[in-house]
């Protein structure tokens, strides 16, 4: 259950990314169904051109150096640096009422 922020990134390149979501899926061991995207158009400032990404997520500390790897070499043509930042949801999130975790 990723939802994954892209802030700083643009627009084309997450939609690139999001081409491979069923690897992506397998890479993390999520169901393809319960992966979001949202892309926020807003800038970064930094000294660089640079990237925040969020993922709020059922924990899956095995995982998290796999999906940061996989972030930060796909979005490398596009920004310098690539920032990124996970939160634990199990237990805090809702799907159509309903509590997931």
């Amino acid at each position: 259950m990723p939802i994954i922020t892209f802030h700083g990134i643009p627009t084309q390149a997450v939609e690139k990314y999001y081409s491979q979501v069923d690897e992506l899926a397998t890479l993390i061991g999520a169901n393809v169904a319960n992966i979001f995207f949202v892309i926020d158009e807003k800038k970064v400032l930094n000294t660089e051109t640079s990237a925040f990404i969020t993922v709020e997520w059922m924990k899956r500390e095995t995982k998290e150096q796999i999906l940061v790897d996989d972030l930060g070499t796909f979005f490398q043509p596009y920004v310098s640096k690539t920032a990124i930042f996970f939160t634990d949801i199990n237990g805090k999130f809702y799907l159509n009422g309903q509590k997931i975790g």
